[in-house]
């Protein structure tokens, strides 16, 4: 058999190394693509500032118009000396507490209040002296008169007649027959009349009794009012 065999020195080194393949050279990798600068944010451009509040014009002052009524004195100066003075013919007498006393009372408040004279005051006026009595206060200047009861009303329409410009007023009751010269209120008595005749029909049923008497004056409105 061949046998072969290779011997050297220790020291010397081997045969040269064979040179093994290199690692590949590194490519270069294609480097990240270069960040390109973005398109800014559009700037902000101003907005239009909100509109300025102009002052509007101031709402008008609202001018009470002219009057075309008149102060009370004006209105009833029946005799044009600038004042007002209210005369009052009560069937009754003036302080009587009640009915009478009522209108002379409110007579002398409308008066304060109105800047008038004071009132004028004829009371105590039986039905017979009506005329003659309420003709004498339409004489003493005044330029209203008011009549505190029907029961002297009767002579009123002549009275009316005969002194116009004066401002008649009649608180008559149950009414009066209207005339175009006279004001007048009414009032209703039914309440009263059904409270009475109710309070004696109680007395009779109490006593026994079957029949009453009806006192009258005059045959006047609120009588027969009160009678039905």
């Amino acid at each position: 058999a061949l046998v072969v065999s290779a011997c050297g020195d220790d020291d010397e080194e081997s045969g040269a190394a064979t040179a093994t393949a290199s690692e590949p050279a590194e490519t270069a990798t294609a480097s990240e693509p270069a960040e390109t600068a973005t398109a800014s944010e559009p700037a902000e451009t101003a907005t239009a500032s909100e509109p300025v509040e102009t002052a509007t014009a101031s709402e008008p002052v609202e001018t009470a118009p002219p009057s075309t009524i008149g102060t009370a004195v004006e209105l009833l100066d029946a005799d044009g000396d600038g004042a007002v003075t209210i005369g009052i013919a009560a069937a009754g007498p003036a302080n009587d507490g009640a009915y009478y006393q009522a209108v002379v009372d409110a007579a002398k408040q409308i008066s304060a209040d109105q800047g008038f004279n004071e009132p004028i005051v004829f009371d105590n006026i039986q039905a017979a002296d009506a005329a003659t009595a309420m003709a004498d206060l339409a004489q003493q200047g005044v330029d209203v008169i008011i009549v505190g009861a029907s029961e002297i009303a009767e002579p009123l329409p002549q009275l009316v007649a005969d002194y116009p410009d004066i401002f008649w007023y009649c608180n008559c009751g149950a009414g009066f027959p209207e005339d175009p010269g006279l004001a007048q209120s009414t009032d209703d008595g039914g309440e009263i009349s059904l409270t009475a005749g109710y309070a004696t029909g109680l007395k009779l049923q109490e006593s026994g009794g079957d029949s009453v008497v009806f006192i009258g004056c005059c045959d006047l409105g609120f009588e027969k009012q009160a009678f039905l």
